[in-house]
């Protein structure tokens, strides 16, 4: 079963699922051999870990470090889209460009921009 399958499992079944933080596929390693089933790509974490603010991450950053995780790791990979980059033309642009990634789940934030 898929990582994206195994999740929708667990989150059918009300299952609690620990997701840690990872910035790189290295970290994502590290907890999968940890026994997590799953990760989360922040934007906030990763933008502090580019050196700049959340705001300030580029739709790019984020889709490249996500499909790093995706490809070298077999754990379900949940990405923060944050209020998807714009309007809600971006916001369709950003599900997509994730999605293509492999990633299991997006987080959306429920605010305006």
């Amino acid at each position: 079963m898929s990582a994206r399958n195994r999740l929708r499992a667990a989150v059918d079944a009300r299952e609690v699922v620990f997701a840690p933080l990872a910035l790189d596929a290295l970290s994502a390693r590290i907890a999968e051999q940890a026994g997590f089933e799953a990760v989360y790509v922040s934007g906030g974490a990763l933008g502090y870990a580019h050196a700049v603010s959340e705001a300030l991450l580029t739709l790019d950053e984020l889709v490249d470090t996500t499909r790093h995780v995706v490809a070298r790791s077999d754990v379900a990979v949940v990405a923060d889209a944050g209020v998807g980059f714009g309007d809600a033309v971006h916001m369709t642009r950003t599900i997509r460009e994730i999605e293509a990634t492999g990633a299991a789940a997006v987080e959306i934030e429920d605010q305006v921009a």
